[in-house]
C-alpha cells in the first residue's frame, strides 16, 4: 500500500509540472491514458503470477502451489549471490500483491 501511496504522490506530482510548465509535444488522450494503464496492469500480472513466464521467476522463486487459472503461488527462494537486491524487491511486491487479494 505504501508503495502504491508513493507512486500515486510522484505521478501526481509530475503531472501538475507537467500542467504548469505547458508541453509542446502531442498530448495523450484519455483513451491512450487509460490503454497504457491497462496494459501496464496486464504485464505485471504476466510477470508476477503467470506460469507461462515462470522460467524467468525461477531463479528468485520457488514453485509453492497454483492460485488459480494459470496462476502459481511462489516463494523466495534463499539468499542466492549477487540476486539479494532483487530477491527483496520480488518479496516485496509478492506480499503486496498477497495483501490487495
Amino acid at each position: 500500500m505504501v508503495v502504491m501511496t508513493v507512486f500515486a504522490g510522484i505521478a501526481g506530482a509530475i503531472g501538475v509540472i507537467a500542467a504548469l510548465r505547458g508541453t509542446r509535444s502531442r498530448r495523450i488522450s484519455p483513451y491512450d491514458l487509460l490503454l497504457m494503464t491497462a496494459a501496464t496492469h496486464k504485464l505485471a500480472r504476466l510477470m508476477n503470477k503467470d506460469a507461462v513466464t515462470s522460467p524467468l521467476r525461477m531463479p528468485f522463486t520457488r514453485y509453492r502451489d497454483t492460485a488459480g487459472p494459470a496462476e502459481v503461488m511462489e516463494d523466495v527462494r534463499e539468499a542466492i549471490a549477487g540476486a539479494d537486491y532483487l530477491q527483496l524487491i520480488y518479496a516485496y511486491l509478492q506480499q503486496a500483491a498477497q495483501k490487495e487479494h
